[in-house]
């Protein structure tokens, strides 16, 4: 007889054959191979066995298992729309994988547009459980953009290569895909922004303003400027938001009065026709101290 020895290259796949004996007079025998079922969602498993025995050629033989634990993910959702206004949990989201296992799943989570929707890169399932709760968060802008559809997709990660088989083509994998409606609250108009809210009667330049809108720049648009109350700021009497610019820089002076009148907050605004009037304050402080007698 001879004594063979069934060595692995990896032991977390199947079960060691230890040592197989081909009996006296026989050229070969048979043995069993048992793979090991576990649930932990996996690669496509290759495993070498390779026999050796005394005064013998070594030889090979590679056998492929195949994984039974791909998840078959469902995804819920509390509503199919929001506004982009509603926050960072503007959609409650569940995924499950239909069936307890004894093993952590990694879910993957993914959005085509960012700029409209936040999700978290990755969810688990723990083991033991059947679904976990998610949340999706909606990005607000200031632009008058529409609104958008925004592809969730949702898939499996493997647990000893952290990645998704939706490209392997070797084997089918459940992929959840939804789409989202993010809507627009913005409307049509223009935003003033100031690089500082104090500066001193008198100065020149005291205050740089930027000025913006968040329509289409296929036409230039006029914009008067105004300081209230009067005496305090000096203004451009407009500002021209240039076709194909989306802002436009100016600065005011500060004036001098020479009256000792304390701090005054002035709000100055910048108005368009058919566009929402922007607005901010600015403050002015007096330069005329009194006297110690």
């Amino acid at each position: 007889s001879l004594s063979v020895a069934i060595g692995l290259s990896v032991t977390h796949q199947v079960l060691d054959p230890g040592t197989v004996v081909i009996p006296a007079g026989e050229t070969e025998t048979t043995f069993l191979v048992r793979t090991i079922n576990d649930d932990e969602y996996e690669q496509i498993g290759s495993v070498i066995l390779t026999a050796t025995a005394t005064a013998s050629q070594e030889v090979d033989l590679k056998i492929d298992v195949f994984d039974d634990d791909e998840p078959t993910l469902t995804v819920r959702l509390d509503r199919d729309s929001c506004s982009e206004g509603d926050g960072a949990q503007a959609i409650s989201g569940v995924v499950s994988r239909g069936e307890r296992a004894g093993a952590d799943l990694r879910v993957k989570l993914e959005v085509d547009d960012p700029a409209s929707l936040l999700v978290p890169s990755e969810v688990i399932i723990p083991a033991g459980q059947e679904e976990v709760a998610f949340s999706i968060g909606a990005v607000n802008n200031d632009a008058l953009d529409g609104d958008r559809s925004v592809a969730l997709t949702v898939s499996g990660l493997m647990s000893d290569c952290g990645c998704s088989a939706t490209s392997r083509k070797t084997r089918q994998v459940s992929i959840v895909e939804k789409t989202i409606t993010v809507r627009d609250d913005d409307a049509a108009g223009l935003r003033l922004a100031v690089d500082k809210t104090v500066a001193h009667e008198g100065v020149v330049d005291a205050f740089t303003f930027t000025l913006t809108r968040n329509t289409a720049t296929d036409t230039e648009v006029v914009v008067a400027l105004s300081a209230d109350p009067a005496g305090e700021v000096q203004l451009p009497a407009s500002a021209t938001l240039a076709i194909g610019e989306t802002e436009v820089i100016f600065t005011a002076n500060t004036l001098d009065d020479a009256v000792q009148d304390g701090t005054e907050t002035v709000l100055v605004r910048a108005e368009a026709a058919g566009l929402v009037t922007a607005e901010v304050t600015v403050n002015v402080t007096d330069l005329q101290l009194p006297d110690l007698v």
